[in-house]
């Protein structure tokens, strides 16, 4: 009897027993790249086919700076086009890929997903061994993941946790875990696990954990071979509080910069005036290189002289296009430009000194001059930022454009026309537009936005929806909220609005409510079915906003924002009821929740927050109470 107990008892041990963590000495906020990967490229393939992400050349390259012993490149933001670390990257990226073909191409013959449990039936048995190989050996080797959904993925497998299972499919399979580096979320250690519920591989915990990814099987990329990184820039200034460099941040709009493309040479200089000596230029600085449509590049411009903070006057844009079967054009869609060094203590400081929205650069507009937003007196402001989501139907441009008018408390107005430059504002696109006042004023005296969409003498023949606008103020470098508003439907019937300025309502009553509803998995539909609100105060006045969705359908799970202005100004517990509901043509609506908010003179107060509501024929109607 005791032999049995005893061999009972170490199968008992044995089953109970968790294995530790196997871990290489790669550690992703020393060895791994410090920017996030948001490539986009149409140099990937021979077919110039738009792709985003160079997770496999992140990956490969990571572990060629990994086994050189070289330093990793430290800088924070995704590299230009054309720069040598971009063109390292790619490179490696042209590489793996190819090597992973005859690989990737098992996987593809799945009809109908029939081969979805084989495939992570590998995952958790057949890999393991070849993993468990190379990270016991202490190095880091790649693994692409098989998409379940969501395409592919590489990223460097750093360490792997078996727990208590076996490798063997049965029992403890939701222990394993595979700790890697992803190029996604630089400076994490992330974990990809096994779901045995679903037969898939999920990210678990920390930031990758939020995504929704969700992976069918993976292999480690044996096709990987060492190549010798090149010595790139690294990025360590002196601990001085002096500025080093200026990071210029360019979103390109829905028109590109050529560069070389199709026989061209399109390229910018960047020349940079100072209060402390002459200007400084920097010719070529996009490097004759395609700036896509929709896509950030972001150049990091080193000072030989470096400068006190606060010193740049202005940074010129100067677009140059040669050659080509045509001039080209490029749409900026914005510009943010920062200064950037390291305090007294060590720290590095990244401060925005300049801003600009939209510019269309053209045959008549070449060179963009972006000054300080910094006004002469502190108390004064001389910019403006308007920022315009669109939401299900967007702004054409051509002859159908946005008209803004400034309207300040002397009665004098400033017109900005055509502040989208004739360009379209896509569907769900969000766009930003920056003002210059003609001259430095107060905030208070700037009473009222007014917007317009057409152009003079010519009736709107599109329809807009405008989503929500908001509009911020610069008073010594920092934004200010000035005005908001919601949804607003231009149409030929209705083609202007009046937006009022916070600046105008005393600091603890105001005429504006904004509500944000987020819906569910059901729609409002619009038509004839729309939203109702009414707002009740506890003195007894009610005002009733009809049909606040303009017969606009709100799509499952979108935001939609809706500014009322009532007809006086009132306190935060003002407020006793708001009502919602629907006019019901035969349609149900899902809201995921609702927020109400009284936007004061200096802040932004929540009066209301409701969680989920299901608006049906026998359920049209909420109240919502403070």
């Amino acid at each position: 009897m005791r032999p049995f107990l005893l061999t009972l008892g170490l199968m008992l041990l044995r089953t109970q027993v968790h294995a530790a963590p196997v871990m290489t000495r790669f550690n992703p906020t020393i060895h791994g790249f410090k920017f996030v990967n948001t490539f986009v490229d149409d140099e990937v393939d021979s077919f110039d086919t738009r792709k985003s992400g160079f997770c496999a050349g992140m990956s490969f390259n990571m572990l060629d700076y990994f086994k050189s012993g070289k330093k990793i490149p430290n800088q924070w933001w995704t590299p230009a086009r054309g720069t040598p670390l971009e063109r390292q990257i790619l490179d490696r990226h042209k590489t793996a890929n190819f090597r992973a073909i005859g690989r990737m191409a098992e996987l593809e013959f799945n009809p109908g997903g029939e081969r979805d449990k084989e495939f992570y039936g590998w995952g958790i048995a057949d890999r393991i061994p070849e993993l468990r190989a190379f990270i016991d050996k202490g190095e880091p080797i790649p693994i692409i993941l098989r998409g379940a959904g969501n395409g592919h993925h590489e990223v460097l497998a750093i360490g792997y946790d078996m727990g208590a299972y076996r490798g063997d499919k049965k029992g403890a399979v939701a222990d394993f875990t595979i700790f890697v580096c992803d190029p996604n979320y630089p400076g994490e250690v992330t974990k990809i696990k096994p779901d045995p519920s679903r037969n898939i591989f999920v990210y678990s915990g920390g930031t990758a954990g939020l995504s929704n990814a969700k992976w069918l099987t993976w292999f480690c990329d044996t096709n990987y071979s060492f190549k010798d990184p090149g010595d790139m820039p690294t990025y360590d200034f002196v601990n001085d509080n002096k500025v080093g460099g200026l990071l210029l941040s360019f979103d390109t709009g829905s028109d590109d910069l050529r560069g070389g493309k199709d026989g061209g040479n399109s390229y910018i200089d960047i020349n940079v005036k100072t209060t402390a000596g002459p200007t400084i230029t920097f010719p070529r600085a996009s490097l004759g290189s395609r700036w896509l449509s929709d896509v950030n590049q972001s150049v990091f411009v080193p000072l030989r002289r470096k400068l006190d903070k606060g010193s740049i006057e202005s940074v010129e844009i100067v677009h140059h296009t040669e050659g080509g079967l045509s001039p080209d054009n490029w749409t900026m869609k914005s510009l943010n430009v920062q200064e950037v060094g390291k305090s007294l203590s060590g720290e590095v400081f990244v401060n925005s000194i300049l801003r600009h929205g939209q510019h269309r650069f053209d045959g008549n507009a070449r060179t963009l001059t972006v000054r300080s937003t910094v006004a002469p007196s502190p108390d004064k402001t001389r910019t403006i930022f308007c920022t315009f989501r669109t939401d299900g139907d967007d702004l054409r441009g051509g002859s159908d454009n946005v008209n803004l008018v400034a309207r300040f408390s002397d009665g004098t107005l400033q017109r900005f026309d055509n502040v989208n430059q004739g360009i379209q504002w896509k569907n769900n696109s969000i766009n930003t537009v920056k003002l210059e006042l003609d001259r430095a004023r107060n905030p208070d005296e700037i009473s009222g936005l007014d917007l317009s969409v057409g152009r003079k003498g010519i009736l709107l023949t599109d329809n807009w929806t405008m989503g929500v606008f908001t509009a911020e103020y610069v008073q010594q470098g920092v934004n200010h909220p000035l005005a908001l508003w919601g949804q607003h439907r231009f149409t030929g019937s209705s083609f202007d609005i009046g937006i009022p300025c916070q600046t105008r309502f005393a600091a603890d009553k105001s005429q504006l409510l904004h509500l944000m509803f987020n819906t569910g998995g059901d729609d409002l539909r619009g038509g004839n079915d729309n939203l109702k609100v009414k707002v009740t105060l506890k003195s007894g006045r009610t005002e009733v906003f009809p049909y606040v969705n303009q017969g606009v359908q709100w799509n499952n799970n979108s935001r939609s924002d809706v500014t009322l202005l009532l007809s006086a100004a009132i306190k935060r517990d003002e407020i006793a009821s708001v009502e919602l509901e629907i006019d019901r043509g035969g349609d149900n609506w899902s809201m995921a929740n609702v927020e109400v908010w009284l936007r004061l003179k200096n802040e932004n107060v929540r009066i209301i927050r409701n969680e989920a509501f299901r608006f049906t024929g026998d359920s049209p109607r909420l109240i919502l109470r403070p």
